[in-house]
């Protein structure tokens, strides 16, 4: 029976390696046993026929997989203090949370993730009406963020406030449909979009829209 189950398993590759053990195995098994049992000639050819019509490819199989990228995203942050019912443990369990993430990402061989936030970090809470949202800065540097966009929230401070804070983070912030009438580039210097490369196969075109989340165009 073990033969039999071996030839069936080379026929069909990974993609019936996966099935049999995932659902198919004990099925598979007893049908084997009986067929072996009553009809030994027709016991793989029937099993074979079995898998045909139960594994329904979706892609051509003799086609290498395109590249693709995890997108760690994120919004609405401005509170770092922990709290005493979960979720607790604040920003740091947070970045830890999200440097886990890229870490098994790139132990599994993959494309370093883009980690994406798309707004408001610099207030609304109690301690920006005291620190003007500068107690972000080292969070979302430490969370390796690759690329923001400005929230509605992000200019309650000024546009001074706002160019302030942005200057002394690691990453570019992104506004594309408010322009600043009085030197014609985009309100608070946000960059119109960014180009990302990732593995040198992956390329992501982020651009962003005023109280829109991030929009991304991959080639």
């Amino acid at each position: 029976m073990e033969s039999s189950l071996e030839k069936i398993r080379g026929t069909f590759g990974a993609d019936a390696k996966a099935y049999m053990r995932n659902v198919g195995t004990p099925i598979l098994s007893r049908l084997t046993a009986e067929l072996l049992r009553h009809q030994p000639e027709n016991a793989e050819e029937f099993i074979i026929h079995y898998l045909s019509r139960s594994l329904k490819p979706t892609r051509d199989l003799s086609v290498p997989l395109a590249p693709s990228i995890t997108l760690f995203h994120f919004n609405d942050v401005y509170n770092i203090e922990g709290q005493s019912l979960e979720p607790v443990g604040g920003a740091a369990r947070f970045v830890h949370k999200v440097r886990s993430l890229k870490a098994l990402e790139s132990e599994a061989g993959n494309v370093e993730p883009l980690v994406i936030f798309s707004g408001d970090a610099f207030n609304p809470s109690f301690m920006s009406t005291i620190t003007k949202g500068k107690q972000m800065i080292p969070v979302l540097n430490a969370a390796q963020v690759d690329v923001a966009c400005m929230g509605n929230h992000d200019f309650d401070f000024g546009i001074e406030n706002l160019e302030s804070l942005t200057r002394v983070c690691d990453f570019p912030w992104l506004l594309s449909n408010v322009v600043f009438k009085p030197t014609g580039r985009n309100l608070a210097e946000g960059e119109s979009y960014r180009i990302i490369e990732r593995g040198g196969e992956l390329t992501a075109r982020c651009c962003c829209t005023l109280l829109t989340p991030i929009c991304f165009y991959y080639h």
